[in-house]
């Protein structure tokens, strides 16, 4: 009688949670009793400290512009990120993408490059007040060429135009 039940349970498992497969992973129900083994034998686990925060950073003063299409974040000038992200520090937060927002674009992307543009202010800015904060630099030049392509556009010798990058 056993055999027969187990062999219908082989062909009919029921639901992906009744029978612990999950998206092709196999989780026998002795792991998922207990609360502290679902946690240890789980594939995942997000916390804050492994999340990198965007931080669109812009020349001026004093602004905090909202992005429309990304609610919650939005485009601060250097003398407004510590403000900002103070508290985000201290509740776990251990990382940081700096993207620049350039006042001016031109062919080359030379606001790129320019140590007093807004993402080497910044850089300078949040080592000295978070020391501990992993800071990471967008270097892509799309947000800095009047063209939006990630490099300088050269004309090969057949004037055909060409991406560096």
């Amino acid at each position: 009688m056993r055999e027969e039940s187990e062999e219908r349970g082989r062909e009919n498992p029921g639901s992906a949670e009744e029978s612990g497969v999950i998206e092709g992973v196999f989780r026998p129900r002795r792991l998922r009793a207990k609360r502290l083994l679902r946690e240890m034998t789980a594939e995942t686990e997000i916390r804050p400290q492994d999340l990198v925060y965007p931080l669109f950073v812009r020349a001026g003063r004093n602004e905090k512009r909202p992005i429309a299409s990304m609610p919650g974040i939005s485009q601060f000038t250097v003398d407004r990120l510590e403000a900002h992200l103070e508290p985000l520090v201290s509740r776990g937060l251990a990382s940081v993408i700096l993207f620049g927002i350039p006042e001016r674009k031109d062919a080359e992307g030379s606001g790129a490059w320019d140590e007093k543009g807004p993402v080497p202010e910044a850089l300078r800015l949040l080592k000295k007040r978070f020391p501990e904060l992993v800071t990471i630099a967008d270097v892509c030049l799309c947000e800095y060429t009047d063209h939006g392509h990630c490099g300088p556009v050269r004309r090969t010798s057949t004037g055909e135009a060409w991406v560096e990058n």
